[in-house]
Formats: structure tokens, C-alpha cells, sequence
């Protein structure tokens, strides 16, 4: 009886573990994803959108480039765009 009871707790801790696991890297991938969508530049105009005020379907996939700051943006060459 008591191995039962010894191999249920082991089961329910690897399952917290993996569980805890699998939360930080949602967390995780959530962080990347909003980070990536701070700025997003048009390669072929040369402006950069905020995406959180602008609307940035017009541009095709293949021109999107990613910014984390205006700064960054702007030491590429490109130019911010308000709309």
C-alpha cells in the first residue's frame, strides 16, 4: 500500500513540474511576441508603424522588418509614420 501511495505522489510532482514548465514558456513566447510587435518597418518605404495606432495590413509579409525602439528604427535608415 504504501509504494501506491509513494509512486502517486511522485506522479502528481512530475506533473506539477511540467506544468510549471509549460506556463513559462507560454509566458514566454507571449513576451516575445508583444516585444516583436512594438515597431514594424516597411522595407520598401522606408517608415516604420506603431502597430498598436496604425494599420500595418498594407504591408506584404516579405517587407515586414521588426523594431524594438524608434531608435533602432532610425539607425536603419528607416522613418516613423504617423498616422
Amino acid at each position: 500500500m504504501e509504494k501506491k501511495g509513494e509512486i502517486t505522489l511522485a506522479m502528481i510532482g512530475v506533473g506539477i513540474i511540467i506544468s510549471a514548465l509549460v506556463i513559462g514558456a507560454i509566458n514566454l513566447s507571449e513576451e516575445r511576441s508583444s516585444r516583436n510587435l512594438k515597431y514594424i518597418g516597411d522595407k520598401e518605404t522606408k517608415l516604420v508603424y506603431d502597430p498598436t495606432k496604425c494599420d500595418v495590413s498594407h504591408i506584404s509579409n516579405d517587407n515586414m522588418v521588426f523594431f524594438d525602439s524608434l531608435k533602432e528604427a532610425e539607425e536603419k535608415g528607416f522613418n516613423k509614420y504617423s498616422c
